[in-house]
């Protein structure tokens, strides 16, 4: 029965999967930590380009 749970290559099928699986939850994380940088440097660039908006808008004002 050893050759049941054993590929043609003579690896255990179930560690195969299980290290497929890591490398694929690995792959997952990296992409969901590049996505939070990203969605990081577009907070930041709305937040400048709100001060921006609010600094051009107090230039305007007369000053009192």
């Amino acid at each position: 029965m050893a050759l049941f749970n054993t590929g043609a290559d003579g690896v255990d099928v179930l560690e195969r999967f299980e290290t497929v699986e890591r490398k694929d939850v690995a792959q997952l994380e990296r992409a969901e930590e590049e996505v939070e940088v990203e969605l990081d440097k577009e907070d930041e660039e709305e937040e400048e380009e709100e001060d921006d908006a609010l600094l051009r808008e107090a230039r305007r004002q007369p000053a009192r």
